[in-house]
C-alpha cells in the first residue's frame, strides 16, 4: 500500500516509458506524480476528478486527462493544464494514442470516439 495516496479513489495510473521511475495517478482529487517509482506522490496542477489519463509516447512531458467536463492537456509534466475545446465538455472515459504519438483517440460518454491528428 502506498501511504501518500491514503484512501484516494484512484481511477487511472500511467507509467512513463521515457523517464525511469516517473508515474502519474488520476484520482477523484486530481492528478498526482511520482518520480521514485511510486514510493511517494505529490499533487500536480490539476485538481479535478480524473477518469482517464495518458502520457504522449512522442513527448514524455505531455499528458492528456479525461474528466467529467472534457479533455485537458499539459505540456509541462502536469504543472499547468488547458482544456482542449475540440472535444465536447462532456465525460471523457477513455484515452488512447498510436505508438508514434500522432493520433489521439478520446472516448466521450454518450457521444462516441473523437480522433485528433497532431500537426
Amino acid at each position: 500500500l502506498v501511504e501518500d495516496m491514503g484512501s484516494m479513489d484512484v481511477h487511472e495510473i500511467v507509467v512513463s516509458q521515457a523517464t525511469r521511475g516517473l508515474l502519474y495517478a488520476g484520482t477523484r482529487a486530481g492528478v498526482y506524480r511520482s518520480t521514485d517509482g511510486g514510493g511517494s506522490w505529490t499533487p500536480t496542477g490539476f485538481r479535478e476528478g480524473v477518469q482517464s489519463l495518458l502520457i504522449d509516447p512522442s513527448e514524455p512531458r505531455s499528458l492528456y486527462d479525461g474528466t467529467e467536463s472534457g479533455l485537458f492537456w499539459s505540456a509541462d509534466g502536469g504543472d499547468t493544464w488547458q482544456r482542449l475545446k475540440s472535444v465536447p465538455a462532456m465525460s471523457v472515459t477513455g484515452l488512447a494514442m498510436d505508438a508514434l504519438g500522432k493520433v489521439l483517440y478520446a472516448a466521450v460518454n454518450r457521444v462516441g470516439i473523437f480522433k485528433g491528428v497532431k500537426g
